[in-house]
């Protein structure tokens, strides 16, 4: 008898299914064709010691297996239960008509105890997309699938390879808790904002750009702290966004995150243009056109422009949907500063930098500057006109007054930002940076007599047409985050303060 049925493989961004025919005739031998010699001989002796384990007959005729080849490189089979409930379905052990109706995940112990799926939400979201009628994986107990399920879409979760022949023969499934809402953060990190003394003006810039997902750059000397809040900036960030919240938990199972959080990485100065952006210009056009339409996964990325290893997946993709802080932007290569023009236009991501003002890193402080004019010179350079215009809000640091004001908490700040987020998200979908100039225009909370006022003012200082369009986007957080109907004209002018 020949039967049908659908698994899957992980690779380094996410998973892909495969098709098992599996066909039992007169003769002997076993053959499992597709699959390299040393994997197929794994997995049939697994699967031949978990059915004989568990009372089920190993048929002795000829069985033969063929796996659907492939295009995208394979990183680990999870086949077994599959070819198992395929073996016992064409040998009449088991009645199980609809079997390829159902993407079955997993591989077997010794014991037919199945193990955990190495990538739970990608293979769901993959039987969702593929049309299937449900799914049969391990997973863990507190695990949430936060995507919307279609009508009808059965998720079982098997511990046991009895367990997945029960849920395949019951007519109502015990379901997995699932959940559609957006998680609340909860603070449970040490890092608090309370830790950095002073520096009200930048705590002010880091939650308007958490808030609206602008990009932020601020300067001073070393040793005032300005790295220390950089490293708290994950502790105030809201959740992903809602037409990236699948992608974003897509990604992060992929490359070993469980976290329905906004992702946040740090770059290193020692790190290559190719773990930053990958080999492949086609993978990140790709991952960012991905999150820029809000679709469910990176499926759509070619076989060829994935990564072989999840190691080499780049840092900037990573950072898609959440945060990529840069600090010592300016000793980065001017080919890193130069390649992340393009990505930055997208606001995929916000880029949080930080630099000193000058090579020793004392230039306008207290302690006095040793480099000289040609060397300040070429310094400033490094922050060419292109990268500047990219920054939303750029917020110079000195050092803090001897007397502080009471801080306030990262989970007080981050209260806020979720708030303003949830009116984003509600007016418009999308984050304030993300908007252009005519949507925030037409939106109507711009009145007419403050938007002329701000072209006036960018005429006069010589303000490009994007950073009129930064201007306003950071004036309607600082709007959002005073739970405020209307754009006033102070709204605008601490923008353009933050603009600096």
């Amino acid at each position: 008898m020949l039967i049908t049925t659908y698994s899957c493989h992980t690779h380094t961004l996410g998973v892909a299914p495969l098709q098992l025919q599996i066909n039992i005739s007169r003769g002997i031998k076993f053959h499992l064709l597709g699959i390299p010699a040393r994997p197929g001989n794994e997995i049939r002796n697994r699967v031949y010691t978990a059915l004989r384990s568990n009372g089920w007959r190993w048929p002795g005729q000829r069985i033969t297996i063929q796996c659907e080849e492939s295009p995208i490189p394979i990183r680990q089979y999870e086949l077994d239960l599959a070819i198992a409930l395929g073996i016992l379905a064409a040998s009449d052990q088991l009645h199980l008509p609809d079997l390829d109706q159902y993407l079955i995940v997993g591989n077997l112990g010794l014991d037919g105890t199945l193990l955990k799926a190495n990538d739970p939400y990608n293979a769901i979201a993959r039987a969702i997309a593929l049309g299937k009628k449900g799914i049969i994986l391990q997973f863990d107990a507190d695990f949430s699938f936060t995507a919307p399920l279609p009508k009808g879409f059965r998720i079982g979760r098997a511990v046991h390879l009895q367990d997945a022949i029960d849920v395949l023969q019951a007519e109502d499934w015990q379901q997995m808790p699932i959940t559609s809402e957006q998680r609340q953060i909860a603070q449970q990190d040490a890092l608090c904002f309370t830790q950095v003394e002073g520096h009200e003006m930048l705590k002010r810039a880091l939650e308007v750009a958490a808030a609206g997902g602008h990009h932020l750059w601020t300067e001073g000397s070393p040793g005032l702290g300005k790295t220390m809040l950089l490293e708290r900036m994950h502790t105030i960030l809201p959740p992903p966004n809602v037409r990236t919240t699948a992608l974003v938990q897509s990604l992060g199972e992929a490359i070993g995150k469980r976290a329905g959080d906004r992702p946040c990485e740090s770059l290193r100065l020692e790190q290559s243009l190719a773990s930053i952006f990958g080999n492949s210009p086609e993978l990140m056009e790709h991952a960012i056109e991905a999150f820029t339409r809000g679709a469910q996964d990176l499926s759509d990325i070619p076989a060829h422009a994935l990564p072989s290893k999840p190691q080499q997946v780049p840092t900037l993709i990573k950072s898609l949907g959440g945060v990529l802080i840069v600090d010592e932007l300016l000793k980065h290569k001017e080919r890193f500063r130069a390649a992340l023009l393009k990505p930055m236009d997208s606001y995929t991501f916000q880029c949080i930098a930080a630099a000193n003002p000058c090579p020793c890193g004392h230039f306008n402080s207290q302690t006095p500057c040793k480099c000289t004019p040609i060397a300040l010179e070429n310094h400033r350079q490094r922050f060419q006109a292109a990268l500047r215009d990219r920054f939303d809000i750029c917020v110079p640091i000195t050092a803090p007054r001897q007397e502080f004001e009471a801080a306030e908490t990262s989970t007080l700040i981050q209260r806020r930002v979720h708030q303003a987020w949830s009116i984003q998200m509600s007016r418009q979908g999308k984050q304030n940076a993300q908007l252009s100039e005519e949507e925030i225009l037409f939106s109507g909370l711009v009145p007419q007599n403050v938007y002329r006022w701000l072209v006036e003012h960018c005429v006069e200082s010589r303000i490009s047409i994007r950073g009129r369009r930064q201007v306003l986007g950071v004036a309607m957080t600082i709007m959002d985050l005073g739970e405020e109907q209307c754009m006033e004209l102070g709204h605008l002018k601490e923008a353009l303060l933050m603009r600096g």
